[in-house]
Formats: structure tokens, sequence, C-alpha cells
């Protein structure tokens, strides 16, 4: 058996914390002191000590045969006019507690016995010894918190020697190797003010015993905490699970989130992401920290994580001629950006710079329509390198142009949906980068219709060599993609490839509703022609 025994004295070397699978079990254990006699509706300190260890996250039940008090957890072994132990009687307790222990299932003992013994004479601290041995009998990993007992109100000599006995009998157990932390409840009390009669406090003084064995349990008890896990409509969080799940204060707890077909796993949100304490909150397979209670919700969307991540497939302007006009364009199929809500994309540019390539250009743009777009450029005019920006509204086009200094770098166009603000820049994403700020467009004169996104370039007058121009890593860093991932991305894993060309030609010619490869859904519910055309301009 492990004593705990907590004195302002002395303090012993325990750092074992009780488990917390589940509630533990507290047993208080004395005599009418326990019982709460003296208190209003028999509380004592049982209910300001239960109270306050719930409130502070610490998930607990008093066990015991006993129930008395008004609050929700009145059970207890507190037995009125019962001794430590008394021949010839069944009034003492070391001839029941381990029956009580068989039945109940203690984890910790609140032990606070001896008032009555005193009272008739009788008291020893070896009765008390022998308690512990009969706790020890039943299981050694009982927790106990062994008091120094009160004082009466009329001050007591006999009550004083009796808790030095108790003492010296608990540090003798000390040195035999338990582990004993002593509770002082002599010197707790103000025994004018505190007491309802001589040997029982009144009110105030068990919320005084109650703060003192508050401090006890603290030092051996891990406080609970609550995780409550829930989803986003496209998945679900698949460890621990979705509901609400408790755990030990500190716990650091896999999670993971799986999504649905035709979704993609977003992020993590809730007060666990907000407290920082989620490793890593764009991956679906992390970590968090449980020191206080959280929520956590895994969110989904219909395209990947809410963005088209790098599709790094590089689009290069090459000529074959000396003498031609070269154009080359990617530009959104089948997918287009919301913008009542902010986004950001981005491309990645090499230009060369050198007089051999002759004029040309590669750039971004969003699109409304063929005459409403806004467009960012890295070009060469046969002079000078440039950025070169670009709106039209209704055909009507505006423009600017500055030097460029560097033969790589990156194009960005983001919005802020709450102020209707186009940035345009150079540098990076924001009001902070921008070199062009565009107020009143997408919502003002585009009525908040969704814009598609084109990246390409073109060339005039010389050929291009492998690497001269091109574009790379096009990425929609935040938005939602309406649309995405398109028809034609049949596995749904955000990228048009040979696997859903595969799929396709796995079901050529079949025919049935909701068939894998039947892009166009055309009345004849067949994998045909049609929908290959459809797949190739996707490509």
């Amino acid at each position: 058996m492990a004593l705990i025994v907590i004195s302002i004295v002395l303090l012993g070397c325990f750092s074992t914390r009780a488990p917390a699978n589940g509630p533990v079990k507290i047993m208080p254990l004395g005599d009418s002191i326990t019982r709460g006699v003296g208190s209003t509706n028999y509380n004592g300190y049982r209910k300001p000590l239960y109270l306050n260890l719930t409130a502070s996250g610490y998930n607990v039940d008093f066990v015991g045969s006993q129930i008395d008090g008004d609050f929700s957890d009145p059970d207890h072994e507190g037995h009125g006019t019962w001794h430590a132990e008394q021949d010839g009687t069944v009034y003492d307790i070391n001839d029941q507690v381990y029956g009580w222990l068989v039945t109940y299932q203690a984890d910790i003992i609140l032990l606070h016995i001896g008032t009555n013994d005193i009272t008739a004479g009788e008291q020893d601290a070896n009765e008390v010894s022998n308690i512990l041995d009969e706790i020890d009998r039943f299981s050694t990993d009982i927790k106990v918190i062994l008091a120094l007992i009160i004082d009466r109100q009329t001050h007591s000599p006999v009550t004083t020697q009796f808790n030095i006995d108790v003492n010296t009998m608990a540090q003798n157990r000390i040195a035999g190797g338990d582990d004993i932390i002593i509770v002082d409840m002599e010197h707790t009390l103000n025994y004018t003010t505190d007491m309802s009669d001589n040997l029982h406090p009144n009110d105030s003084g068990y919320v005084k015993m109650a703060s003192v064995w508050y401090s006890a349990l603290t030092d051996i008890l891990v406080r609970q905490m609550t995780l409550t896990c829930s989803s986003t409509k496209g998945g679900s969080v698949t460890q621990p699970g979705e509901g609400v799940f408790d755990y030990n204060e500190g716990s650091i707890v896999d999670i993971s989130a799986e999504a649905d077909v035709n979704y993609f796993f977003a992020n993590w949100m809730g007060t666990a992401v907000d407290a920082g304490k989620v490793a890593d909150a764009n991956s679906n397979n992390t970590t968090v920290i449980v020191d206080g209670n959280y929520t956590l919700i895994a969110n989904f969307d219909t395209n990947k994580g809410n963005r088209l991540e790098e599709i790094n497939q590089r689009l290069e302007l090459r000529t074959d001629g000396d003498i031609n006009d070269f154009t080359a364009f990617y530009t959104a199929n089948g997918w287009s950006l919301d913008t009542t809500e902010e986004f950001e994309v981005k491309v990645d540019f090499h230009y060369s710079d050198t007089n051999s390539i002759g004029e040309g250009w590669v750039g971004i743009s969003i699109e409304k329509a063929e005459e409403d777009y806004v467009s960012l450029s890295a070009g060469f005019d046969g002079n000078e390198a440039y950025y070169y920006y670009e709106k039209s509204v209704d055909g009507d086009v505006v423009y600017e142009q500055s030097s460029r200094t560097s033969s790589d770098g990156a194009l960005y166009i983001s919005y802020d949906a709450g102020l209707d603000e186009l940035y345009i820049s150079t540098t990076g994403y924001g009001f902070s980068n921008a070199w062009q700020i565009i107020t009143g467009l997408l919502v003002g004169q585009w009525s908040s219709e969704p814009v598609s996104v084109a990246i390409g370039g073109g060339c005039l007058g010389a050929a291009l060599s492998v690497g001269e121009a091109y574009l790379d890593n096009f990425e929609v860093t935040t938005g939602q993609l309406l649309g995405w991932p398109p028809v034609t991305d049949i596995d749904g894993n955000g990228f048009i490839e040979w696997n859903d060309l595969k799929i396709m030609c796995d079901y050529w010619l079949e025919t049935g509703p909701d068939i894998l490869g039947d892009i166009c859904k055309d009345e004849n519910d067949i994998v045909n022609f049609l929908d290959f055309a459809e797949f190739g301009l996707a490509w």
C-alpha cells in the first residue's frame, strides 16, 4: 500500500499519480466528522471538496455505504461514534474497512479517525496503523491521505499528543518504504469561530478542512480534459473517432481524418487549433496536446484542401521556326474561384531576358469573360525586361508597365472579399505587397460572379530554346474552388492524368447510370467518343 500523507511540517517523497481511466474513486473514511455532523445537511467537508475538484476538471467519484449531503455525490464511510478500533463491538473502522474496500474498490482514502477514541480515553496511534495494515491487505495500490485530526473547541492536549504519535507512526512507515504525506487538520481551524460544538466543525470549519484535502489530492490526481471531435460534410474523424473523449491533462493524442469519395481533407479547425495545440493543422494525420477542454473539427471540401497545390507541370514557350507567333495557355477547365471568398493564386516564372529570344511574355490572369479580365505578366520587348499589368472591363483596357531586373520570380493575384479589393503583385499576397490595387471590381462591376484562372504566354519574332521561358508551380494557395475536382478528374485525386484515362478505357462503351468515365452524362449513359473529347479538352 502506498500511504499518502501531507504535512505542513514534513513532506514525504511521492510522485505517483492516480489512475485516470474513468473517475478516481475516493472513500472519505472516519467518524461523525467525516459524515459532516454540525454542517448544513451533513455536507461536511465533502461537498466543498467535491465541488472544488470537479470545477477544476478532476474526474472523481466519492464511494461508500453511507449517503449524506445535498450535492450530487454524497457517498462516504463516515460513522458517528465509531472508533479506530473497539474490541468486542462492530463500531470500529479497523474491523470493517476491508469489506468496504471489497465492495467499493476505492483508489484513494481520506482517513480522519481518533476523536471518539480520545473521548473514551482509548486513543492509540497503533490502532490507526492497524487500519492502514487492513487497507494494505486489500491492495498496496490504494493511496491513503492520513489526517492529524482536528482539536476540540476547548483545547485538548491529548489530541495534540495523539497527533504527534500518529505522525511518528507514519514516519516509521515512510522509513519502511511507504510514500507518506501527512495533512495537518489540527492547525487548520479557528476553534473560536469554526466549531458548531466541542467536537464538530461548522460550515466554515469544514470548508477549511476541504481546502487541506484538496491540496493533497491535487498532488496525486490528474485532471481529466475533454476533446470533442466532429467533422464537416465530406469525411470523418477516424482517430479517436467522433464524439467526446476524456484524456489525462497534457496527453498527446493521435488524430486522423479520412475524406469521402470526391472530397478532400482541408484542415483541422476548432479551439485546439486556435490554442496552437495541433502539431500540423493541415495534415490529416497528426497529434494534439490535450491540456484543456478543446474542440476539434476535421474540415473537408470538394477541392484538395481548398487549394490546387503546386500542379508543377511546366508550361513552356518553345518554337521550331525562326519567325512565328506562338502562344501557350492553360485555362481552368470546369472549375472557378468563388469571389464571395478570399483567394490567393500564384505562378512561378522564368524568362531569360536576352535579345536572342525576341519579344514575348508569360503570365497569369483571372477572367469573368472574354473582355473582362485582370492579368499580370513578365515579358521582354526586345530591349527591356518588364512586368505588365492589364485590366479589361467590357473591352475597356487600362495597363501599366514597369522594369524587371530578375529572370526568375513569381506573379501573385489575391483578393480581399470583405473590401472587394484585388491585389496584383510580384512580391507576395495582400495589400502590403500590392503593386496594383483594384477596388470595386469583382463585386461592384462583375456582380460577384465566379472567375476562372488562366496561365500562359506568347512570343513573336525569334525561336525559343528549351528552358528560356516558362511558367511553373501554379498554385491556388487560398480560395473556394467551385466545380473542383472537375468531372474529368475521375479518380478524384486532384489531377487529370493517366489513371483517369485508364479508367475511361476500362469502361469504354459500357453503359449504365453513374458509370465511371461517363463525363458528359448524356441520355445514353455510355462511355464513348464524346466523353473522350471532353477529357481531351481538360488534359
